[in-house]
């Protein structure tokens, strides 16, 4: 499973309810392994994770629909030629923070100018 697992379920699981016209209100996987023994695993979602699911959608569809009536599309780099900004920083996303632990032995912060706040 991946991380936006729970996004193409609610998609998934609306584009159904849409064209049967049934309300369907959970969203199954079966997850075969790809190299012997071949295990199989069953899991369905509960609802808060298809709730989180329907929540991002729901601000893609919104974002793209802004993004359909403005004609201003997002794009992954600046179109300036100064050296300073022609690159797209990068940083910790909050999903990649670690714990002041044995794992982040450098205690890591991000600092204003790195985040995202």
């Amino acid at each position: 499973m991946n991380r936006s697992a729970h996004i193409v379920a609610a998609l998934k699981q609306q584009l159904h309810n849409f064209a049967t016209g049934q309300s369907r209100h959970t969203h199954c996987w079966v997850i075969v392994e790809k190299s012997t023994p071949h295990l199989v695993a069953r899991r369905r979602t509960t609802p808060i994770l298809l709730a989180a699911g329907n929540s991002v959608l729901s601000q893609i569809f919104s974002e793209y629909a802004h993004c359909l009536d403005t004609g201003i599309w997002p794009s992954f780099d600046s179109d300036s030629l100064l050296p300073s900004e022609a690159f797209t920083p990068v940083t910790f996303e909050p999903w990649m923070a670690l714990p002041p632990t044995s794992a982040n032995p450098l205690n890591y912060e991000p600092t204003p100018e790195h985040s995202d706040a």
